[in-house]
């Protein structure tokens, strides 16, 4: 009986043992898996539902994986607020899907395949519960950092942010011959703005008015001159809007009064 007693512990803690490694070289297997797993957000393009609105109307951002398995988005968050629903297409195949991942279901969840892309579409809509973000009272400044995270079944979190330029707008004078003598023109100069973090700036607009007739002329590039500006002891003023590459902007303006 005590032979019994002891093959059967011996039995029991064999296979404890057993269990047990398979359970630590599941954890393991998970683990590396998760290490491996690498999604990047590779691009953002902001919306805007008016030319002169302050905050955004929606996202559309592509995200891309580096894993050699398929990866399964189960969340999104923007700026640390939950996106409840989302349309995304996946590059090679047709069509665009909505996805509601907070419901907890495989039907909420992008799979993602290997090396793939995926565009993903989120639009902002106070309006409507039941589409866009869970809060009915986020709203996305034009000014603010834009922060978008990922999550994955594998339990990782990809995040990037993307940050608005800075708008640094100066005037300079020339002289300069118009034929029959030399006149001072100002110089609109908005070489000193700057992008912090990712992006670059890609496009400088200057909006100049007249502030007594009230008329407007555009002009681009980082530093022109203002042409227009010559009616003796008229103001103008100029608004420089700077775009970096991710489609972020920031707005200054500066003045400039012609000598009487």
């Amino acid at each position: 009986m005590l032979v019994l007693i002891v093959v059967a512990a011996a039995v029991a803690f064999s296979l404890f043992v057993a269990s047990y490694q398979k359970q630590v070289q599941s954890e393991e297997s998970l683990q590396q898996q998760k290490n491996l797993e690498s999604l990047r957000i590779v691009s953002l393009v902001p919306a805007l539902a008016n030319p002169s609105d302050t905050t955004w109307s929606g996202l559309n951002f592509t995200v891309g994986s580096e894993y050699v398995n398929p990866s399964v988005i189960t969340g999104l968050d923007i700026n640390g607020n939950v996106v409840r629903t989302y349309n995304a297409t996946i590059t090679g195949q047709s069509g665009w899907k909505t996805y509601f991942p907070q419901q907890n279901t495989t039907a909420g969840n992008l799979v993602l395949p290997p090396h793939a892309q995926t565009n993903i579409n989120i639009t902002f809509n106070p309006l409507n519960p039941f589409f866009g973000m869970y809060s009915s009272s986020f709203t996305l400044p034009t000014t603010s950092y834009i922060r978008i995270d990922v999550f994955t079944l594998l339990l990782n979190d990809f995040n990037q942010v993307f940050v608005p330029p800075t708008a640094i707008a100066v005037v300079t004078t020339i002289q300069t011959w118009n034929g029959s003598a030399y006149v001072t023109l100002p110089v609109l100069d908005g070489s000193q703005s700057f992008q912090p973090g990712n992006g670059t700036v890609v496009a400088w607009n200057w909006n100049v008015t007249n502030e007594t007739s009230g008329a407007h002329t555009l002009y681009f590039g980082q530093k022109v001159v203002c042409a227009v500006c010559t009616a003796p002891g008229t103001t103008y003023s100029a608004v420089l809007t700077v775009t970096n590459s991710n489609y972020l902007f920031a707005l200054t303006s500066v003045t400039y009064k012609v000598p009487s």
